[in-house]
């Protein structure tokens, strides 16, 4: 993580522990506690390491955490378990928003190639529906999306030296 993760991660740990949770549960390989609290060892069912710091109700992660899980790390709510509302950074990639089974569903997502997506996702990560995709280039996208790919919609296209501001049609095809 970049010195600027890691102070957010630290500011966003700090405000919990002001709010209620005095509690980290470590799962996997020891590990040294973060701010304080308690630390239970124990072996994740996938392997790995992972740490949770916030809440619990009948033993599920529920109302405002912290999951830090192989290299990645969600900070955010809870409900039953899941991952609710919050940011999910891993991989140099970043999702704000909604979640569905863990999963990013509806939000912001920035990919470490520069791609910014806008709106609805499904299970792989694209987008779904209506939706916007802005590109490192400065290319960009809004319109209806199926598998992450533009089904039909506007925006400006920048390709083969050119600028195209219009209609586009299926997987990204110039319209018009």
């Amino acid at each position: 993580y970049s010195h600027h993760d890691k102070t957010e991660i630290v500011n966003n740990l700090q405000q919990l522990l002001k709010q209620k949770s005095e509690t980290i549960t470590v799962f996997g390989h020891s590990r040294k506690m973060l701010l304080g609290g308690i630390d239970t060892v124990r072996k994740h069912p996938n392997g790995g390491t992972y740490i949770y710091r916030g809440g619990w109700l009948y033993g599920k992660k529920h109302g405002n955490g912290v999951f830090e899980y192989r290299g990645s790390i969600y900070v955010g709510s809870f409900r039953d378990g899941e991952q609710e509302n919050g940011t999910w950074k891993y991989n140099n990639n970043t999702f704000t928003g909604s979640f569905r089974n863990n999963l990013p569903y509806e939000g912001t997502y920035i990919k470490s190639n520069g791609v910014t997506l806008v709106g609805t996702f499904n299970k792989f990560g694209e987008l779904e529906g209506d939706g916007e995709m802005h590109l490192s280039n400065g290319s960009h996208y809004k319109g209806k999306f199926k598998g992450g790919m533009l089904v039909y919609g506007f925006g400006k296209d920048k390709r083969y030296d050119t600028l195209y501001v219009g209609e586009f049609g299926n997987k990204f095809m110039r319209h018009g």
